[in-house]
C-alpha cells in the first residue's frame, strides 16, 4: 500500500507501525496536499530510522528547485528516496537528477524513451484512465498499448506497477484480469480527514485495514 500527500508528523508516526506502507510527499504547488520544503526536511527526522520507502512528487517543476531539495535532503538523510513525476517531460529531464524515479503513465507521452530509462523504477496508472477506457469500449487496446510501452520496465526490470485509486473508487471486478499491480496508492483527502489538512487517525487506520483486504483480493 502507499499513502500520498502526507503533511503532518503524527500521521507519519502512525504509518511507521504499518508494515509494507510507502509514503509520498507532494511538492506540487497547486495540490491541496502541497508541502513546503522546510516542513518536509523537518519530517525527515521522523523517518531517519524508518524502513518505510518514500518518494517526492513533482509536476513541471524547475530542475534547479528539485536539485536544491535533493542537496538539502542528502545532508541529513542517507536512506533511499525516489523522485516521482506526474508530468510529460523529455526523458533527459528525469534522468538529470541521477535518482530512481516513478512516472505517472500518460497516454499522450511526448518521449517514449522514458520507458527505456534504467532509472525508471515504477509506473503509476490512474484508475480513472482505466475506467475511462472501459466506458469508451477501448479497454483492450488501452491495455495492449500500455504493456507494449511498459514491457521493459515492468517485465524485464521488475519495476513496480502502482494503481492510483481514490478511497471511494468503484473498482471493476475484472481488473486483475488485465493488470498485475504491485502497489495500491490512495491520497490523504477529505475521506480520511476531520477537516481540511487535519487527518482523522482512527478513520485512516480503519480505511487502511479495508484497503489491505482489497489489496489481498487483487
Amino acid at each position: 500500500m502507499r499513502l500520498e500527500g502526507l503533511y503532518d508528523k503524527k500521521t507519519i508516526q502512525l504509518l511507521q507501525t504499518k508494515a509494507n506502507t510507502a509514503l509520498t510527499f507532494d511538492f506540487r504547488p497547486r495540490s491541496f496536499n502541497f508541502i513546503q520544503q522546510y516542513l518536509f526536511l523537518d519530517f525527515i527526522t521522523v523517518l531517519k530510522n524508518s524502513t518505510l520507502p518514500f518518494s517526492i512528487q513533482y509536476e513541471n517543476e524547475p530542475d534547479f528547485m528539485i536539485k536544491d531539495t535533493l542537496q538539502k535532503l542528502d545532508a541529513i538523510y542517507s536512506g533511499p528516496v525516489s523522485l516521482e513525476f506526474s508530468d510529460n517531460q523529455k526523458c533527459e529531464y528525469y534522468e538529470q537528477f541521477s535518482r530512481p524515479f516513478i512516472w505517472h503513465y500518460n497516454v499522450q507521452c511526448s518521449d517514449i524513451s522514458v520507458f527505456k530509462s534504467p532509472l525508471l523504477k515504477g509506473i503509476v496508472l490512474n484508475y480513472s484512465d482505466i475506467e475511462d477506457a472501459h466506458n469508451k469500449n477501448i479497454l483492450t487496446s488501452f491495455v495492449q498499448n500500455f504493456y507494449r510501452l511498459t514491457h521493459d520496465v515492468l517485465l524485464k526490470r521488475n519495476g513496480q506497477l502502482i494503481l492510483k485509486l481514490d478511497w471511494t473508487s468503484n473498482v471493476m471486478p475484472t481488473l486483475a484480469e488485465y493488470f498485475d499491480f504491485n502497489v495500491i496508492s490512495v491520497p490523504v483527502n477529505s475521506n480520511v480527514e476531520i477537516c481540511y489538512r487535519n487527518v482523522d487517525q482512527n478513520k485512516l487506520q480503519s480505511s487502511l485495514e479495508s484497503l489491505k483486504n482489497f489489496t489481498n483480493a487483487l
